[in-house]
């Protein structure tokens, strides 16, 4: 990932039709906008859900050796946060979760949000949980990296054709 200092007006997710449409229309209407696609969040927690930490842990260990496999960077740990008003059942769910699972994680309230995120605003009774985790998986990448493996493995009885 591009490490860059630009600042834009509006951050569009996902480059489907609706969000390309979106951002097209906020571009044409002045806006600076970063649109931005092939990539999923992820993280170990979702809210209260014990089941989704448990499959989460798999899920990146697989990724671990998909990566090995390929030889390309699948996924970048940077950390995912979670925000919500102090008695968000999301925000207080996911924090119990990751603490139940021994998940490394940070909760601060919002003075340490304005330090560390300034060009974000929430209200001052949000509590804020950064699961360290956390990150973006390359989603493009993956789905190359498992077409690959799935059509040029003599061990795998699997093709993938495009109609």
């Amino acid at each position: 990932m591009e490490n860059s200092r630009e600042v834009y007006d509006v951050v569009v997710v996902g480059a489907g039709i609706e969000g390309s449409a979106t951002a097209y229309h906020l571009a044409k209407s002045g806006k600076h906008v970063l649109l931005v696609d092939q990539s999923r969040i992820t993280r170990k927690a979702y809210g209260p859900q014990d089941f989704y930490t448990r499959m989460m842990d798999e899920a990146y260990r697989l990724t671990e050796v998909l990566q090995a496999e390929c030889g390309e960077q699948l996924f970048i740990k940077c950390g995912t946060l979670v925000f919500g008003r102090y008695d968000d059942p999301f925000t207080v769910g996911t924090e119990d979760c990751l603490r139940r699972f021994n998940v490394p994680f940070e909760k601060f309230g919002s003075a340490e949000q304005r330090r560390r995120y300034p060009g974000m605003e929430f209200p001052k009774d949000f509590t804020f949980v950064l699961d360290k985790t956390g990150g973006v998986l390359r989603a493009d990448k993956m789905l190359q990296a498992f077409q690959v493996g799935t059509n040029g493995s003599q061990d795998l009885n699997c093709i993938c054709k495009e109609e």
